[in-house]
């Protein structure tokens, strides 16, 4: 039949969202540890260039043709843009900073994709999206509690690792 979809691999997709998971605590672990004296923009080039490379290899390795429509090039420079500036704050937020703030504040990048989503598709989360939404802010508004128990996101977020990771959330997302 035609007209019925290729099967989908949904494992296929977790796998490589493992996969990616696992690089980027591979990233962080080796910035915290052993690269600290580095600058994020010299740390940012190369894992930016092993990127292009290994996708460059395997374009070339399966003989995949690629066709980008001419209008396409401006958001392809915009997502290349957008993937170095995150990474390049994610690198500083990781050398300098407590890797439980990052992470938390990290994990707020899909909130972030929520309005060029409903721009773009014009579709935003239903019922346990939001649910997950708000989980998000309030786990990562925890993080600015006070001794007293109070909440003060504005000193939570004069930290400069906090701010480079929120930074970095918002370039994920987007």
């Amino acid at each position: 039949d035609h007209l019925r979809p290729p099967p989908r691999l949904p494992l296929t997709w977790f796998a490589l969202a493992l996969g990616a998971a696992l690089l980027q605590a591979a990233q962080i672990t080796f910035v915290k540890g052993q690269a600290r004296g580095i600058p994020p923009l010299i740390m940012v080039f190369w894992t930016q260039a092993v990127g292009v490379a290994g996708w460059a290899l395997g374009i070339w390795l399966t003989g995949t043709a690629i066709h980008v429509p001419p209008h396409m090039w401006g958001w392809i420079a915009l997502a290349a843009l957008c993937a170095g500036a995150y990474s390049y704050l994610l690198t500083r937020a990781s050398s300098r900073g407590d890797i439980s703030i990052v992470g938390p504040v990290l994990a707020l990048a899909p909130i972030f994709s929520i309005l060029p989503d409903w721009w773009l598709t014009d579709t935003l989360p239903r019922g346990v999206g939001w649910i997950g939404v708000g989980l998000s802010v309030v786990g990562t508004a925890g993080l600015s509690r006070t001794p007293t128990r109070r909440l003060d996101l504005r000193a939570f977020f004069s930290r400069g690792d906090a701010l480079d990771a929120l930074g970095s959330a918002v370039f994920l997302g987007v």
